[in-house]
């Protein structure tokens, strides 16, 4: 079990205080990947404890934008509000597959009656990741993106040092760039070119492939970075509102229509230049965050304040029951 020793990194427990711990009633329960452990709104009975695996802790804005909160991993316990019956403000969901060990308050207040010493330790814990929310506060809000990639994975390295999940030079990351980013407030596009900056410059950040390993390649020294031409950019254009198809009752006579059996889907417009990309709804609606691939791809791709629009998928025909309010624009390739 990680947590008695994590908590021995915060107090001097040995094995005969860590014991009630580790004989506490609870249920152990594996959560594979994408298991929602807590939804927001819920009013959780019991607590957990990560035995293996990791986890997010998130919240979801309104039009869909999620912050990470904070990420979980073997020896954290969490969603203590089981303690006072009080709703979720958030929600835990596996991002690799789980074994937790669920708890009831009253066990844990049980333990904790009989050891002062298992009470301090927890508080110390406690503290300590009260101290880590501060950071990620001036974290995202006043350090460069390089600043808070870094922080951020440092904080993560020492994290699984104290409970023996990494080595004094890496640890398995399971994290995506996604989800880095919507931690650090970045978006996936901009992490990417960060991680291959720390690359270039003689660190191994997160693999392509198989570990998603952060290391340090000390082996590397005196690496220079060869300069980087920008080219020159326009001002990313601003939202305009799309041109929409009414419906009508009849098809329209004559030859010089053309008709589609539209599939339903979202609508998106994209916005670029110089790899910055916005993606909207056609309420003007931020989605960047939700098409991350999409986002990265046109990032990628030339381009010089273009605005393009992406349709849903559609096939056409001779028959239909929809016309444009007018002959749609024609827009840059």
């Amino acid at each position: 079990m990680k947590f008695p020793k994590k908590l021995r990194y915060y107090c001097d427990l040995d094995d005969d205080m860590a014991k009630p711990l580790l004989d506490m009633p609870g249920r152990i329960m594996e959560a594979p990947r994408g298991t929602d452990l807590i939804v927001a709104g819920d009013a959780p009975t019991y607590g957990f404890v990560v035995e293996a695996g990791w986890a997010i802790r998130y919240t979801l804005l309104a039009d869909g934008r999620r912050q990470v909160l904070n990420v979980l991993m073997p020896g954290d316990m969490f969603d203590l509000q089981v303690f006072i019956a009080a709703e979720a403000d958030h929600s835990v969901t596996a991002i690799t597959d789980m074994t937790v060990k669920t708890f009831k308050a009253e066990d844990l207040l049980n333990i904790f009656n009989l050891s002062g010493r298992l009470a301090q330790a927890l508080w110390w814990a406690s503290v300590q990741e009260e101290a880590m929310l501060r950071e990620q506060i001036v974290r995202n809000g006043r350090r460069n993106a390089a600043e808070r990639i870094a922080h951020f994975l440092l904080e993560l390295h020492r994290r699984a040092l104290i409970v023996d999940e990494g080595s004094g030079t890496g640890f398995r990351l399971p994290l995506t760039q996604t989800l880095i980013g919507d931690a650090l407030g970045l978006t996936s596009i901009h992490v990417n070119r960060v991680l291959k900056r720390f690359r270039d410059e003689g660190m191994k950040a997160i693999a392509e492939h198989p570990d998603h390993t952060w290391k340090s390649n000390r082996a590397v020294k005196n690496t220079v970075r060869k300069p980087v031409t920008k080219a020159k950019t326009s001002p990313l254009p601003k939202f305009g509102k799309p041109v929409l198809a009414t419906l009508v009752d009849e098809v329209p006579s004559g030859d010089d229509w053309l008709f589609e059996i539209k599939f339903d889907g979202y609508r998106a417009i994209a916005a670029a230049s110089g790899g910055e990309v916005r993606i909207y709804t056609r309420n003007a609606l931020d989605w960047t965050a939700k098409y991350p691939a999409i986002a990265q791809a046109l990032g990628i791709a030339p381009s010089t304040g273009v605005v393009s629009r992406s349709r849903p998928l559609k096939r056409r025909a001779r028959s239909s029951s929809v016309a444009p309010e007018k002959p749609l624009p024609t827009l840059p390739a």
